[in-house]
């Protein structure tokens, strides 16, 4: 779809690509028991529904070495990096879903 856009419009705005991930980012959230993605410009939190498979979430996050539990109520996983960006944050978390 971005390709026909492109084609049809040429360059498109950064903005285009946001919406485009955000998208993508709630598509895959759905099939992964997502309850809340908090994004902001210095930190990235994804918190689960209760009855999340823990096992394959451990298995996940055990793959991706920017992902760390958090202790609250909820199970809950946060992106630590030193450089923080909404666009890295939004590729790791689409990363994280889509493999």
């Amino acid at each position: 779809m971005l390709n026909e856009l492109i084609i049809n419009y040429g360059k498109l705005p950064n903005e285009i690509y946001t919406l485009t991930n955000i998208n993508l980012m709630k598509s895959l959230a759905t099939k992964h028991d997502v309850k809340i993605i908090s994004l902001n410009k210095t930190r990235m939190t994804i918190t689960f529904y209760p009855d999340v498979n823990m096992d394959k979430l451990l298995e996940r996050v055990k793959k991706y070495p920017h992902f760390y539990f958090e202790n609250t109520a909820l199970p809950t996983i946060k992106l630590k990096t030193d450089e923080f960006s909404v666009q890295t944050a939004m590729s790791y978390i689409i990363g994280f879903f889509s493999n």
